[in-house]
């Protein structure tokens, strides 16, 4: 019987085995599914992140565009108005130095005409006394 007992033993090992190894292959296929199932969420998950990164990224990048172009558009009015400024001034230092340069020309020639006649005078008071002198010594 101790043979018989073997043989059954020997089976019911056998079985054991095999539903061991149809668990452990049962086990595999169930983790391999659910290892496929995570790997797709995660690469889904992670292009869904990535264009919503993208996304953001754009609609960062064309928000900061547009206030670029309302900073240049300020700036360059900005510079406008500077440059009208600075035209003007120069214009009135132009005019104010042309206003002066025409008093200084107008009280430089009537000083030039003051000295002139007051060089005539002199002149011909000179002439004066020169003749009164002269007629003196001819008497």
């Amino acid at each position: 019987m101790d043979g018989v007992k073997q043989q059954i033993r020997a089976r019911q090992e056998e079985s054991l085995d095999k539903k061991h190894i149809y668990e452990m292959k049962k086990a595999r296929r169930q983790m391999r599914s659910e290892l496929d199932k995570l790997s797709t969420q995660s690469k889904s998950s992670v292009s869904q992140l990535k264009k919503n990164y993208d996304s953001k990224m754009l609609e960062e990048k064309n928000q900061l565009e547009i206030k670029l172009s309302n900073i240049r558009k300020k700036n360059n009015e900005i510079i406008k108005l500077e440059e009208n400024k600075f035209k003007k001034l120069v214009e009135d230092n132009k005019a104010t130095h042309s206003e002066k340069l025409d008093e200084i020309t107008e009280s430089q020639n009537s000083e030039i005409e003051k000295q002139q006649n007051d060089h005539k005078t002199y002149m011909e008071t000179a002439q004066t006394k020169f003749q009164t002198e002269k007629a003196k010594f001819e008497a």
